[in-house]
């Protein structure tokens, strides 16, 4: 076996670069919330927030939208976090209460091409679950979900302090969110479409978004000098890259019909590929998973040499074997 690269992606532009958090904005259950408003233009998402609970309040939204403009919802009703499209917004839901007073990262990601959801907590997937495919996220509230414009008391508010909100324009894969859940970020990073880090400090009336995209959220009905608090309090260690492809064994070979290949380590999108011995392709298609293990069909296919190759779709990275293909079958 043999592994090549398409090409390689600088690890700073996949994990971040160390940077220090030290403020956080607190929330109070009763009127206030950040508006990022509605320019947002999202087929596919990744949203990550830390969150320190205070215990109260029913209906706590972390990042969400209206229900007036595509509604979604990353939230926790009576404690337990959950997200979806539309009523009742529970795609995905926690098995288990939030910890009170302590801070716990959440994150959910959705795939606009297959409706997949995953939800997260502090790096570990805790449910998956599928919503309508072809979503388009629009507008993005902080601690909020608005029901009716202007009327505090449909606004679903959250209780509780919130700090390092990222939202991305693709599907972060489980390796990504387990290995840097703790990673601190500069705004730089490649997808990354809103980055609050929420240093913005007694003052201000603005949760300034790093990425330069132009995202700032507006602060509605905060004490700009006291409600600035203090946040997570460290970057966790430098996040570790995660495992190249690498095809650990296949069968049968020689075949009259499938090879089966397994993988080093579970991946969340793959391609599998034949190519005939001159290197032309023949066929394949994607596989999601998480799965560490596919197979390549070769019926019909003429006697003789082929290429089964496999991709990481998330890094273009590959493996590929030789399989001797019998007679037609």
């Amino acid at each position: 076996m043999k592994k090549l690269l398409l090409f390689v992606i600088p690890a700073f532009i996949l994990f971040g670069i160390p940077s220090h958090s030290q403020t956080a904005l607190n929330f109070d259950g009763a009127d206030n919330y950040v508006d990022s408003g509605s320019a947002f233009n999202l087929t596919s998402y990744t949203k990550e927030v830390w969150v320190k609970w205070n215990g109260l309040s029913t209906q706590n939204n972390f990042i969400s939208g209206t229900l007036a403009d595509n509604p979604h919802a990353f939230w926790a009703a009576n404690g337990r976090a959950r997200a979806g499209h539309g009523s009742p917004f529970g795609t995905v839901i926690d098995e288990f209460v939030l910890p009170v007073d302590e801070w716990t990262h959440l994150a959910i990601s959705y795939d606009g091409n297959t409706g997949e959801m995953v939800l997260y907590k502090n790096g570990a997937e805790i449910d998956r679950g599928f919503d309508e495919p072809g979503f388009k996220l629009t507008h993005v509230l902080l601690g909020a979900f608005r029901v009716e414009p202007g009327n505090p008391g449909n606004l679903n508010l959250f209780d509780g302090q919130i700090d390092d909100v990222r939202i991305w324009d693709r599907v972060r894969t489980s390796a990504e969110i387990s290995n840097n859940f703790e990673a601190c970020f500069d705004g730089t990073e490649d997808g990354l479409v809103a980055f609050y880090d929420f240093e913005d400090g007694p003052g201000s009336s603005i949760a300034a978004d790093l990425t330069g995209n132009g995202y700032d959220g507006t602060l509605i009905d905060f004490d700009i000098d006291n409600d600035w608090v203090e946040g997570v309090s460290d970057c966790g260690d430098d996040p570790v890259e995660p495992e190249s492809i690498e095809i650990t064994s296949f069968y049968p070979n020689p075949t009259w019909n499938r090879v089966y290949l397994n993988l080093n380590r579970d991946f969340e999108r793959l391609q599998v590929r034949v190519y005939n011995r001159y290197g032309y392709f023949v066929r394949g298609k994607n596989v999601y998973g998480p799965t560490d293990h596919v197979f390549a069909t070769l019926r019909g296919l003429r006697r003789g040499y082929y290429y089964v190759m496999v991709i990481d779709r998330d890094t273009w990275e590959y493996d590929y074997v030789r399989v001797y293909k019998r007679g037609y079958y």
